[in-house]
C-alpha cells in the first residue's frame, strides 16, 4: 500500500470532488505504515464535512483517527 502513496496524491490533486475513499486509503498509509499521525488526521480533516462517507468509510474514517490520537498520546513524533 505504501508503494500506491504517489498515486493516492495525484488522484486527490486531479479529483478532488471525488477523493473521498482516496484520502482514506492515504491517512491509513500514513498512519500506519508511515507512523506520522499528525500527518494523517491533517488528511482526515481535509474531508469536507458535507462529504458523503458509507457507513463503512465511517467506520475506517474512526479508527484512523482513533489509532493516530492513540500514537500522538504514545509520544510518536514526525521528522521531515
Amino acid at each position: 500500500l505504501h508503494e500506491a502513496k504517489p498515486y493516492l496524491t495525484a488522484h486527490i490533486e486531479r479529483f478532488p470532488e471525488r477523493s473521498t475513499s482516496m484520502k482514506l486509503l492515504l491517512a491509513k498509509v500514513v498512519i500506519e505504515r508511515e507512523q506520522r499521525p499528525a500527518s494523517g488526521l491533517e488528511v482526515l480533516e481535509s474531508i469536507p464535512e458535507t462529504a458523503f462517507l458509507t457507513e463503512p468509510q465511517r467506520k475506517v474514517r474512526q479508527e484512523l483517527v482513533d489509532e493516530a490520537q492513540k500514537l500522538l498520546k504514545t509520544g510518536v513524533l514526525e521528522l521531515e
